[in-house]
């Protein structure tokens, strides 16, 4: 059953439903096939991956100054190595603690010695000035006398 258009045969005409029916297996494979979910590459294969991910997020965080333990933990929470959240948390704020840089050497007093030793430091500073003053008054004084302008 074919035809001659212009002098040449063509095959015979496919009707609609043929058409039809191959978009519908076209789209019902692409459907099937194409959505198929990409595996997460964030979620290491074993538990020393993970650690080491975790420390490695924490290094990041140190030199940028602040720790985000929620943001870990949010992150790493649905793991499947078995981590708990309180052991991600302790991984990633062990390794903060260790990485991050040393404060000043008041930072490390307690808070009432400190604020002790600032009066100490308020009140000598203030007696200091007074005998600064003094001697001042007392040099004021002798070259006064000495020069006759009394």
């Amino acid at each position: 059953m074919s035809r001659v258009i212009f002098g040449q045969e063509t095959a015979p005409k496919v009707g609609k439903r043929w058409f039809a029916a191959w978009f519908a297996v076209g789209l019902a494979l692409a459907i099937c096939f194409g959505t198929a979910v990409p595996v997460d590459s964030q979620q290491p294969a074993i538990r020393e991956e993970l650690v080491t991910l975790i420390q490695k997020h924490a290094a990041r965080h140190t030199q940028q100054g602040e720790a985000k333990t929620d943001r870990i933990l949010t992150l790493y929470r649905e793991n499947e190595l078995g981590l708990t959240p309180v052991q991600i948390e302790e991984i990633y704020e062990t390794e903060f603690e260790r990485l991050k840089p040393p404060g000043s050497p008041l930072d490390q007093l307690p808070p009432g010695l400190v604020a002790a030793l600032a009066f100490v430091v308020g009140i000598a500073v203030m007696s200091f000035r007074d005998q600064l003053k003094k001697r001042f008054d007392q040099i004021w004084e002798w070259l006064y006398q000495r020069k006759g302008f009394a």
